[in-house]
């Protein structure tokens, strides 16, 4: 129960009151909703200067409040944002409604006695349409309602269940629950209905605003549990694998994520996957780097938060079973710490999309994890310099493992091509360290990394040509045919043009569209009509290396 204690001390002659609502007491601390609109109570009582009780509201949503809990200069009640509180008047609380009541009212009908059509949702979410009288309507109701097996509730006025003792018996097919922008004001609280509910493994408290239990408290629950006869305040929901409690920033206090990650962990033991997105966490681990999350962890999602530093993330790197992480929309500036290949033995999918990253060197470092075969890492200040396809064939260049880049597969002949770009795009630089000898190869070898890989399998790129050779070789004349048979505008490009070169101007002037663009064969046809059955199909040479002289360029299919 979250009291603000200070609130009716700071206000001399203020007296704490509970309204009722109904036959509902309000208290601090309480969730409620008016209209809509999610509030945490932050005080009851009188306010000077006006008649009657008033009650003082946190919003959720900051826009709907007036001030910071203060009135006249006397300071009422405090708000985490300066214009998230304000007075109201217990006549504009929306009314509560059980558990029960909400589930009925989303999936069952009135039960009035009178002859109607009731439409069910069966335990595969389909409808079913059936004509109901009386008590046999009531019996079909509460038997549809018992199959169900995924309960959706956001948004409701609930926080309680009328009868918890009977929740078992009345949803016992229950598999999923989701409770999100409910008015459940504690983990605790909580608890009470999910301890019911035996076939439980999902559960969706977003939008929510629990407060972290605090260690001696989850102590006194762990001691009381095992004690025999005794009742923990904090239940333990061992079904549970699936959790999401995202867009909850008002349970961390300041973006600490330890204290509220324990309290879960210490209900959902065996977790696996777990969504912490839009909570504007800072911290992850406790002083030091010690990781919180269970060894079952498989899945976890940190999304649009404010993590600005890459040690956070590497807390996480020793789980075994860690294989999808989500750490998009934060503000994190490097990664650092993979090279060893002993982090994140598991990780498959990696997200580190928008972001702050801003060398390339972040890239590099996720070659040195060992399973990864899905990044992405768009929308990043690093792919500044190199953009759309340029940048996802560095990827592909960098991170050899990779097997789906930016939610693209990465198919067989892209992965040639790719690695053949990004030999050419850094030859010059390496051609240059080997002529200055070992300490400038290796500087160029900490930059790029698998560049010698790849030299191993393609061979060397061509030396870049001076720019008198390159006017020596002079110009070449070429008409694009497409696979119709329709020729363009003659072209004039230099004969030290790259084949990955020509492949972009003719996609600009769609002889090639995206979906040919790197599978596509160009065979070369010269003036006197001679077919030269060669394909232009190594990105890293150049039209000198082919022998291309003035004539045409057909596209044809690489079968």
């Amino acid at each position: 129960l979250v009291m603000v204690r200070a609130t009716s001390n700071q206000v001399r002659g203020s007296r704490q009151k509970t309204p009722t609502f109904g036959m509902t007491l309000v208290v601090v601390g309480d969730r409620v909703s008016s209209h809509g609109h999610i509030a945490t109570v932050r005080f009851v009582g009188k306010v000077a200067g006006t008649n009657g009780d008033w009650i003082g509201l946190e919003w959720d949503d900051p826009s709907r409040g007036r001030h910071d809990g203060s009135k006249d200069g006397v300071q009422y009640f405090t708000v985490r944002h300066p214009t998230a509180g304000s007075f109201a008047r217990a006549r504009i609380i929306d009314p509560f409604i059980s558990l029960e009541s909400a589930i009925e009212e989303r999936y069952g009908s009135r039960l009035d006695g009178e002859e109607e059509k009731g439409e069910f949702v069966d335990s595969k979410q389909q409808a079913i349409t059936v004509e109901l009288v009386g008590a046999e309507k009531a019996y079909q109701v509460q038997s549809q309602l018992g199959s169900l097996r995924s309960i959706c509730v956001p948004g409701a006025a609930v926080r309680n269940a009328a009868d918890v003792s009977t929740l078992g018996e009345k949803f016992q097919n229950a598999s999923e629950l989701d409770i999100s922008r409910t008015l459940f004001k504690d983990w605790t609280s909580v608890g009470t209905v999910l301890v019911q509910l035996p076939k439980l493994t999902m559960l969706r408290v977003c939008g929510m605003a629990f407060p972290a239990v605090s260690p001696a408290e989850i102590e006194r629950a762990e001691e009381a549990r095992g004690a025999a006869g005794g009742g923990a305040t904090l239940p333990v929901v061992p079904g549970v694998t699936e959790l999401f409690f995202n867009l909850c920033p008002q349970s961390f206090d300041a973006g600490r994520g330890p204290p509220q990650i324990v309290t879960i962990i210490s209900m959902f033991p065996h977790v696996t996957e777990l969504h912490l997105g839009g909570n504007e966490l800072r911290t992850l681990s406790e002083e030091g780097g010690q990781c919180l999350f269970p060894k079952t962890l498989e899945h976890l999602n940190i999304e649009d938060n404010k993590i600005s530093d890459w040690s956070e993330v590497l807390s996480l790197g020793d789980l075994p079973n860690l294989a999808r992480l989500n750490v998009s929309k934060n503000s994190l500036v490097e990664l650092h710490s993979l090279e060893s290949g002993r982090r994140f033995p598991a990780l498959v999918a990696l997200n580190v999309s928008r972001n702050d990253l801003t060398g390339w060197q972040s890239v590099n470092q996720l070659a040195g994890l060992p399973a990864l075969a899905e990044i992405v890492i768009g929308h990043n200040p690093v792919f500044d310099s190199e953009r759309g396809l340029h940048a996802r064939q560095c990827i592909i260049g960098r991170v050899r493992q990779a097997q789906r880049v930016n939610r693209t597969v990465v198919e067989p002949q892209e992965r040639v091509v790719a690695e053949r770009f990004y030999l050419t795009r850094y030859s010059a630089e390496w051609w240059k360290a080997k002529e200055e000898g070992e300490a400038a190869l290796g500087l160029f070898a900490a930059a790029y990394p698998t560049f010698q890989e790849l030299v191993a399998k393609h061979g060397e790129p061509d030396r870049p040509k001076s720019d008198v050779v390159a006017l020596k070789a002079g110009f070449v004349r070429l008409t694009a045919v497409d696979r119709g048979g329709m020729a363009l505008k003659p072209m004039q490009l230099p004969a030290t043009t790259k084949i990955a070169r020509l492949r972009q101007v003719l996609k600009a002037k769609k002889v090639l569209c995206l979906d040919n663009l790197l599978s596509a064969g160009l065979l070369y046809v010269d003036d006197d009509a001679n077919v030269h059955d060669i394909l232009l199909d190594d990105d890293m040479r150049d039209l000198i290396f082919y022998g291309v002289k003035s004539g045409e360029l057909r596209v044809v299919s690489t079968q």
